[in-house]
């Protein structure tokens, strides 16, 4: 099983243009040098939220006109925003390569339309053959993980109730607990599994799932990476 990180870096090796939403920093020290301009967006970036949209849709339309040759030789640039994120990814005018919403999709809800909402933003700031890479909880992991546990709790002896009661709290507490609900600061909104993303993407015309890949995560086994190209209505969806 792949880790979200190795396949974040392949389809950061064809991206000049990178936007990055509502999922804190990444480790910039694995990422390819020069070429990348890239854009974090997030409401908790605190002291490192300095740049002003404005300012950074400048450099942007900067280094637009500057060639790939051109820029080769340049240092990697990185800007961070705090921002609203249906603010700037529905106000913003220039277009990116590559999007990664890394675990900010399932805190979305599908009954008031956030979901299609904010899909629907990220393509219209998808370039042409852009490329959306989500990173979602697989509800479908999660459930079965749930459905073991209880067969483990069910059929166990009653010198073994205690120890393996405590081992239950664990998991539940940092793996399923956090997953499924979050915190209530932050909830998740959310259900994912794969036909449900399948059902979610259709809502957006002329975007196009390319693979849907069962990931790892800090670890866990529990997460799914949706790989999704703009085609602008052209292709067909995966059936």
């Amino acid at each position: 099983m792949k880790s979200f990180e190795e396949i974040l870096k392949d389809e950061l090796k064809a991206a000049r243009f990178v936007l990055n939403i509502g999922a804190g920093k990444w480790d910039y020290a694995w990422m390819p040098e020069g070429q990348t301009f890239i854009v974090n967006v997030d409401r908790s970036y605190g002291s490192l939220g300095t740049e002003h949209p404005a300012d950074v849709l400048l450099q942007h339309r900067s280094m637009e006109e500057k060639t790939y040759e051109d820029e080769r030789s340049e240092e990697r640039i990185v800007k961070f925003v705090t921002s609203d994120l249906f603010e700037f990814v529905e106000s913003y005018p220039l277009k990116f390569d590559l999007i990664v919403a890394a675990r900010i999709f399932e805190h979305q809800y599908h009954d008031d339309g956030s979901i299609g909402r904010l899909m629907y933003a990220c393509y219209s700031l998808l370039k042409k053959d852009g490329i959306m890479l989500i990173l979602v909880p697989n509800h479908l992991r999660l459930c079965e993980a749930v459905v073991l546990l209880e067969s483990q709790m069910r059929n166990i002896g009653e010198a073994e109730i205690l120890g393996l009661t405590v081992r239950a709290t664990n998991i539940m507490t940092n793996i399923l607990q956090s997953e499924i609900f979050s915190t209530r600061s932050d909830p998740h909104g959310s259900l994912w599994t794969p036909e449900l993303a399948r059902a979610y993407v259709q809502t957006v015309d002329g975007l196009e799932i390319e693979r849907i890949d069962d990931v790892l995560w800090e670890g866990r086994k529990c997460y799914m990476a949706l790989t999704l190209k703009k085609n602008d209505g052209t292709g067909e969806k995966e059936n």
